[in-house]
């Protein structure tokens, strides 16, 4: 009995890792790269729950960590939050608690970027792109991604299905 307690907790174990060792990422990822303005093209969710993306501007640290500083629309307004993301491994970085991983799956670092986001009880598939209009071979990347990372095709939003900030962002 307490072995086949111990193997379901290992199995167990195994799965939730299991996403960390599946997941593609850039290996030629060069974070410096990646400094700018950044607008959400298109989301895939696991989940049919409401989840909304936010452009941020990019802001690599010496160190290997990155300042992402989101632009969050709340009541007509705009506003700036400031998130550090710090380095696990290549092209791999989590928030200071430890709660939400992103890994960075494919850039051309000049027009877009796709990256993994994974929480707790959740995980999407985001593009990125320096214009407000995702390029169509962008799109057609992270469609192929999304489809190998089984992501369901009714679970894909794009940008012009979510609310972008239109003013400038106060900082909090």
């Amino acid at each position: 009995m307490k072995q086949g307690f111990g193997l379901a907790l290992a199995l167990c174990c195994l799965g939730s890792i299991g996403a960390f060792l599946d997941i593609p990422v850039q290996q030629d990822f060069f974070w410096k790269k990646l400094v700018g303005k950044w607008y959400p093209g298109a989301m895939a969710k696991q989940y049919p729950l409401e989840r909304t993306m936010y452009a941020y501007t990019t802001q690599p640290l010496s160190n290997g960590d990155l300042v992402l500083k989101i632009d969050i629309p709340r009541d007509g307004d705009c506003r700036r939050k400031r998130l550090v993301l710090y380095a696990l491994k290549l092209a791999i970085f989590e928030t200071e608690d430890g709660k939400i991983t992103f890994y960075f799956v494919e850039t051309d670092y000049e027009t877009y970027h796709i990256v993994y986001v994974e929480m707790e009880d959740e995980h999407f598939l985001h593009l990125y792109t320096k214009e407000e209009a995702p390029p169509e071979e962008a799109k057609e990347r992270f469609l192929a991604l999304a489809q190998n990372l089984n992501f369901q095709s009714d679970r894909i939003y794009y940008a012009n299905q979510m609310g972008l900030c239109t003013s400038p962002p106060e900082d909090v």
